[in-house]
């Protein structure tokens, strides 16, 4: 070979999926397709892929498992039983050494190494020396042609042990053992996977999760985790020594696994040596352990932990235990033993030492096992049994100790003398073993072995178990007896687990044949009076400009009531609110135990990241019990300390609650002697609220004055108060109408103090549109001053009247400017004030950057040289104005977006977004304070999930070198780290705690769907790997949003899981109109492009049925605001892709909203919808896509919609006029239209913890019922439900723990969303300049 290059070589890895299903379908024609789990004794060892998507799990009790299956026409099946019942893994290992004895048989199998029982090794033969692979060729062109000879040796030996053993069978096909083993992994089920070259082993390595890799899981795969760590090729970025450090690795294992990411592996394939020890093992649970039928019948093992355990009966000899004892001897020693004759058939050995251990809990030494050892028996005492009589009858019978010892010795009678020997040898070693123990400790795993092998005579081989490979039509020798044997098997395990009657049973065999969900009743009451909505038509015309436009008519217009109190239109709304809790009734219970999985995934108490601010940490706890969160902080140690990355809250100090938001919300009285800031009286309700939310707080620069403002009904108008700290004086008390005028309680929830610490700046809203148009101060000085006939008022500082912008204050992180912004989706301006100015009635804000459309300003600062300099970036393009003060970052492409920067004394922070994937660079800035004229080189940080959500948190001291960010994915709850920007340094703050979860079970992928105009549309995608079958049948919930440029970054949602855990699907469109791709994004899915909006989806949706991850009788669409717009609009158009929607607060009577510029939002957004009262082309596109406008006579989805009756977002009215126009022209009769609406709330529904979780669960339960009314519970029981054994102990543990991680409240709505982003921080977006808090649907 030319160049010194190695002939390739190549190692193939066969594996046998569900290796113990596929023998039992083998053996019984009738399971094949199913879904099948195995059963040994009390625990679930085996699953196919059909079975895992329903729902079993390894370990899983058999009842459980049978429940789950049933659903779906599937079965467990007990492991095989030889003769007499018992439990004999003969025919599986008969087959795996038929399986080995193959692949040697295969003319180029040079060495075939086994692995285990279903798996082995095969290094090509090399046919010629000088030819190795025979190819005759050099370079390239030899490898190629080298990896297709081994492709066709991978499917020769495929096709081979499918017609000599019908076997399906994966295989890998590589250079080494590692990538050919995670090949064959890639490939499975029944697939083959090559790796020719260095490109495919990266590709399989980047789809391979770095806790795949052999002997990385546990440990390491929790550090993996830690580290953001998930596809192996992410390790590649870690040295040998840094592996060591982070994930606490030996040196040896760090060395390997540097090598294995890359795809290294120089471990030989060889033969191995006989196993030195042969063993059998049982794991018990803690709960009576009803054993196998011949061991026993009724009788159990009891493995209960507390007063009396396991062990109490071992030791004191009870002689009822000691017949159980046996009874389980029996049943393992006598596999042991078969393990040990079938050694001896093929390795001519026997062993000489038996042993026994336990290993219990309750003892002092849980992590060990205590062994006990004897000889074992001499081959020479016999080589066959005599038959055994099953004895389980006569044992559950027995009520007497001597009956049950007359027992004992009849089955010592009927074993022969050598497995006697065993059984008996194994009983002392067990009571010997257990006598080290504390009778109270409870017995957790049992291991039996033979050991200390030497050399013996051949023994003869056990004849071969031709059924399990006979042909499904051909007759099988012994058919008879097997199946009398099975029916009276599975007859005895139907009478312990409380068989149902005989027409149940019937019942559940019919529905066992259907695989849709009409096998499982539908707990939806669809006989229910529909509510007739009365039609009074109004005509609304078009501009009288507009050519041959025919007025509309609108026959639901009468359900717009602006004041909220027509008699007429709330009893409507009651009506239909009655309508939905009748429907849903007989889902009370699913809802119900929805709603306790979410409760039982959240901490007892959960803390945010606390953060330094001052003289202070701030942070947030959230405690059982608790609605909503308490505002906390403690003093900094040494607050002259440079800020680390290393630095952690001092819990010795003090804490300070500055506010109890559940005393605030009447939720509780709050006893808590800490609270001592006193609550203004109005804010005192012992009777509770239906809503409550805050803004805020806001703290003065001397840390001694806190501003907060608090909203009661949903209608985003606040009530703003500001107290003392130290004396608990209410210095602003908004509520107060006697001393406060009216612009305290309109406040739009932005304010900030000035440097003096005695004035306060805040904006106020328009009564009529909520806008905020005008900018206020109050001198708090005049606070102290005695009320005159007048109450105290502000005065004004900025009024902005033109309807098209919004207002937003904040203060610099420097604390020297305070910014004024306004703005619309597409227009925007900045003005500033020096927090340091003395403000009297002459004050004005001056121009910082002019008015720019098709641009966003995001502007931040710090002090050069004594002087504020400011940086401003525009998204996907340069900022304007701000002369030679102002550094401009630009990313200056059209597929990179600026999402935010921030700036430090030394560093200047930027996250973009670059076709899709968000990253952050952190820049260093001149340390003598010289204008930037280019950005330096910056230091990048990103993450490597295929997508996820990334942004800038709430940032520290202004002179800290650290970045704070938060990081969330699908599959990955979410992360604070602080990252030094000068080193590179970042360290994990805090992860969301989620009670339960297991990130290895969930899988998220980033796929692309093929839309209109060549588009390509991201799509992400979640499910849970063993609970999803991926063939078309899986439920899938599809979530889309478009618009305002925002992006819906796929974020971990705690309460999605209980979807996930039932096999659904879950996916994001991210479609046009959104800014996940760039501005370009958003102005293709806006104004007269709007329509591409609904074209992404239903692409979307059309992919995902076609790529069978669903089908169109499994699939629903989900959307809120403007999300509800695209859900709507893409139903009336396609509502043949859909099964369900669900339309939260939608906005859906476009052409109407958007008509009237009355309403708050519509005239701010006519840059992002269009006028359709001036400018016929945006009347007529926005005509061609309205919900309520584009409403046909067909078939509907199921759809459940949702309102707030003080929505000043979304007017409760669009919802309630598409119901009834759907329920109007739709033509199909068994679809449901569901409206809820909350009485007592705005666009984001119910604020607190349980209501919010309730209405997630009745969503939930809407979409199980509609998709997949099978998926009633869960892949398994709660893991509080199952540790301990304690049957209500779920249900107490539900009841305590109310409380809730500061995220999971956020992702209960779009996470997204403004108020989302407000609460997953303790200072609320508007404070970082963030105008969406204010804006957008």
């Amino acid at each position: 070979m030319d160049g010194g290059l190695e002939q390739p070589a190549f190692v193939l890895h066969c594996d046998v999926d569900a290796f113990f299903v596929q023998m039992e379908q083998l053996k019984d024609p009738s399971l094949q397709g199913k879904a099948v789990a195995i059963q040994q004794h009390q625990d679930i060892i085996a699953a196919n892929a059909a079975a895992k998507a329903a729902g079993v799990t390894k370990h899983m009790a058999p009842a459980e498992a049978r429940r789950l299956l049933r659903a779906v026409g599937g079965r467990v099946v007990h492991v095989h039983c030889a003769a007499g019942g018992r439990v004999s893994y003969q025919p599986y290992r008969e087959a795996s050494a038929r399986l080995m004895k193959l692949l040697k048989t295969l003319p180029w199998a040079a060495v075939v190494e086994k692995a285990s029982i279903d798996e082995a090794y095969i290094l090509l033969a090399a046919d010629d020396p000088a030819d190795p692979l025979g190819l005759g060729g050099e370079g390239e062109a030899a490898q190629a042609s080298a990896a297709q000879l081994a492709l066709q040796r991978a499917e020769e030996a495929k096709a081979a042990v499918q017609q000599q053993l019908g076997l399906t069978v994966s295989l890998g096909v590589a250079p080494n053992r590692l990538l050919a083993k995670l090949a064959s992994a890639a490939a499975k089920p029944d697939g083959i996977r090559l790796v020719a070259d260095q490109a495919a082993a990266l590709q399989l390595l980047a789809q391979t999760p770095a806790r795949r890799l052999p002997g990385y899981g546990g440990k390491a795969a929790e550090a993996f985790e830690r580290h953001g760590i998930q596809a192996a090729t992410d390790l590649q970025r870690y040295s040998q020594a840094q592996m060591e450090q982070l994930f606490e690795l030996k040196s040896a294992a760090a060395a390997q696994l540097a090598q294995w990411c890359r795809g290294l592996d120089s471990t030989p394939v060889q033969e191995k040596p006989p196993p030195k020890t042969l063993s059998v093992q049982m794991s018990l649970t803690p709960q009576l352990l009803s054993m196998h039928p011949s061991q026993g019948g009724a009788a159990a093992v009891s493995a209960s932990g507390g007063r009396a355990g396991v062990l109490e009966p071992l030791v004191t000899g009870k002689p009822d235990f000691r017949l159980r004892v046996r009874q389980l001897m029996t049943a393992m020693g006598l596999d042991l033993l078969e393990r040990v004759r079938e050694d001896a058939a093929e390795e001519s050995r026997w062993p000489k030492t038996l042993s026994a251990s336990l290993r219990a809990f309750g003892a002092g030494r849980d992590q060990s096992f205590t062994t006990r050892s004897g000889a074992f028996p001499s081959q020479g005492l016999a080589q066959k049994r005599q038959p055994a009589a099953r004895q389980a009858q006569q044992a559950q019978q027995a009520q007497q100790a001597q009956q049950q010892a007359q027992q004992a010795q009849q089955a010592q009678q009927e074993l022969g003398a050598l497995e006697e020997a065993v059984v008996h040898g194994l009983e002392q070693l067990v009571h010997q073993a257990a006598a080290t123990y504390p009778p109270t400790a409870t017995v957790v795993e049992l291991r039996l072995a033979a050991t200390n092998f030497a050399s013996a005579a051949a023994a003869a081989a056990a004849a071969p178990i031709t059924r399990f490979f006979a042909a499904a039509s051909r007759p099988r020798q012994g058919e008879h007896a097997q199946t009398q044997q099975r029916q009276e098997l599975q007859a005895q395990q139907a009478q312990e687990q409380h068989a149902p009657t005989q027409q149940e049973q019937a019942q559940q065999e019919r529905q066992a044949l259907r695989e849709d969900a009409t096998a499982c009743p539908v707990l939806l009451n669809t006989g229910v009076p529909v509510p007739q909505t009365r039609k009074k038509p109004q005509q609304l015309p078009a501009n009288a400009s507009f050519a041959n436009v025919p007025p509309r008519v609108d026959n639901y217009a009468w359900l717009r009531d602006d004041f909220r109190n027509q008699t007429a239109v709330l009893s409507h709304l009651q009506e239909e609110n009655a309508y939905v809790e009748a429907v849903l009734a007989p889902s009370q219970q699913l809802q119900a135990r929805l709603f306790q999985e979410m409760l039982g995934r959240i901490p007892r108490q959960e803390t945010s990241a606390p953060q330094r601010r001052g003289q202070y940490w701030y942070y947030s706890v959230h405690g059982a019990g608790q609605q909503y969160r308490r505002i906390c902080r403690r003093r900094i140690a040494n607050p002259d300390a440079p800020p680390s990355e290393h630095d952690v809250m001092d819990a010795a100090q003090p804490e300070e609650t500055l506010l109890d938001q559940d005393e605030m919300a009447g939720a509780q009285r709050s006893s808590r002697p800490f609270l001592t800031v006193p609550l203004p009286a109005w804010l005192t309700s012992p009777g509770g609220r239906s809503y409550f939310s805050m803004a805020g707080p806001e703290f003065s620069l001397d840390e001694q004055l806190m501003a907060y403002a608090v909203d009661l009904e949903g209608s985003e108008v606040y009530t703003l108060v500001v107290k003392n700290l130290t004396s608990g004086e209410l210095l602003i008390d908004g509520g107060n109408t006697a001393a406060f005028s009216a612009e305290f309680r309109a406040s739009a929830g932005d304010f900030v103090f000035m440097s003096d610490n005695r004035t306060v700046v805040f904006t106020t809203l328009t009564a009529a549109t909520h806008r905020p148009d005008k900018v206020w101060w109050f001198d708090l000085d005049a606070a102290a001053a005695p009320v005159g006939k007048r109450p105290h008022k502000p005065q004004l500082l900025y009024h902005q009247p033109d309807e098209r912008f919004h207002l937003g204050v904040w203060l610099s992180r420097s604390g020297a400017l305070v910014y004024l912004q306004g703005g619309s989706d597409a227009t925007q301006y900045l003005q500033y004030l020096p927090a340091t100015a003395s403000l009297s009635a002459g004050t004005n804000f001056t121009q910082l950057a002019p008015l720019i459309e098709q641009q966003q300003y995001i502007v931040r600062d710090w002090p050069l040289a004594g002087a504020e300099r400011s940086s401003k970036s525009g998204k996907n393009g340069s900022s304007e104005g701000g002369g030679s003060d102002a550094a401009a970052a630009s990313s200056g492409r059209w597929d990179v977006e600026i999402v935010d920067i921030t700036v430090s004394s030394g560093h200047l922070a930027v996250l973009e977004r670059r076709n899709g994937t968000l990253v952050a660079t952190a820049y260093p800035l001149p340390k003598d304070g010289s204008p930037l004229a280019e950005l330096p080189k910056g230091q990048q940080f990103s993450f490597d999930a295929p997508s996820y959500s990334l942004e800038f948190g709430d940032q520290g001291p202004f002179a800290s070198p650290l970045l704070r960010v938060e990081y969330s994915s699908l599959t990955q709850p979410l992360s604070v780290f602080d990252i030094n920007m000068a080193s590179g340094n970042r360290v994990l703050k805090q992860q969301q705690e989620v009670v339960g979860f297991d990130s290895t079970r969930y899988l998220s992928r980033l796929l692309w769907a093929a839309s209109t105009g060549g588009e390509q549309v991201p799509v992400s995608v979640a499910y849970r790997g063993d609970a999803v079958k991926l063939d078309g049948s899986d439920p899938l919930l599809l979530e889309a949003y478009g618009a305002y440029g925002v992006s819906s970054d796929p974020a971990f949602s705690g309460t999605r899981l209980s979807l996930l855990d039932r096999g659904f699907v879950y996916a994001v469109a991210h479609v046009r109109g959104g800014g996940e791709l760039g501005r370009y994004w958003w102005q293709d899915g806006k104004l007269l492009a709007k329509n591409h909006t609904f074209d992404d989806v239903a692409a979307a949706a059309e992919f995902l049925i076609k790529s069978k991850y669903t089908s169109a009788d499994r699939l629903a669409l989900w959307g809120r605001s403007a999300g509800g717009l695209t859900v709507g609009a893409t139903v009336n158009r396609r509502p043949e892709l859909f099964q369900a929607a669900i339309l939260d607060v939608p906005f859906l009577d476009v052409v109407s909203t958007m008509s009237d510029p009355s309403l708050p939002l519509t005239v701010i957004e006519y840059e992002e919808w269009g006028n359709p009262g001036a400018d016929a082309a945006a009347y007529h596109n926005m005509l061609s896509y309205s919900p309520v406008d584009n409403v046909a006579p067909q078939r509907y989805p199921h759809l459940l919609l949702t309102a707030g009756l003080n929505d000043p977002r979304v007017a409760y009215w669009e919802p309630a006029k598409f119901a009834a126009k759907v329920r109007e022209l739709k033509n199909s009769s068994d679809s449901l239209v569901l409206l809820k609406t909350n009485m007592a709330a705005g666009h984001f529904a119910d604020s607190g913890l349980e209501g919010r979780l309730k209405e997630t669960a009745l969503k939930q339960a809407f979409l199980i019922q509609t998709l997949a009314p099978c998926a009633d519970q869960p892949a398994e029981q709660r893991a509080a439900e199952a540790e301990g054994g304690c049957r209500g102990c779920f249900a107490t543990f539900v009841a305590v723990v109310t409380t809730v991680a500061l995220v999971v409240l956020a992702v209960v709505l779009n996470p997204t969303s403004p108020i989302g982003r407000k609460w997953r921080r303790l200072r609320q977006s508007a404070a970082e300049g963030a105008l969406g808090a204010r804006n957008g649907r």
